[in-house]
C-alpha cells in the first residue's frame, strides 16, 4: 500500500492515503481534570493502601496525576 500524506487547504485537516481511501490525521488532546478533596483522598488511599490496583489504573492511565 502507498501511504501519501495531503494536506487539505480549505479546513487545514492532513490526509493520509491508504488504499483507495483518505484517512484523516486526528488527535485528540488530553483534558485537564483538577481533583477536589475526595478525588486527592482515593488517590492517597490507593497509594498507600491498595499498591496494585493503583499501579494496574496508573498503567493504563486511568489515575489523574497532578
Amino acid at each position: 500500500m502507498e501511504n501519501k500524506e495531503i494536506k487539505e487547504n480549505k479546513y487545514g485537516i492532513e490526509y493520509t492515503k491508504q488504499g483507495d481511501y483518505y484517512m484523516p490525521n486526528l488527535v485528540l488532546e488530553k483534558e485537564k481534570i483538577a481533583l477536589n478533596k475526595y478525588g486527592r483522598a482515593r488517590l492517597n488511599y490507593l497509594k498507600t493502601n491498595k499498591k496494585a490496583e493503583y499501579m494496574i489504573m496508573f498503567t493504563k492511565e486511568h489515575l489523574i496525576i497532578i
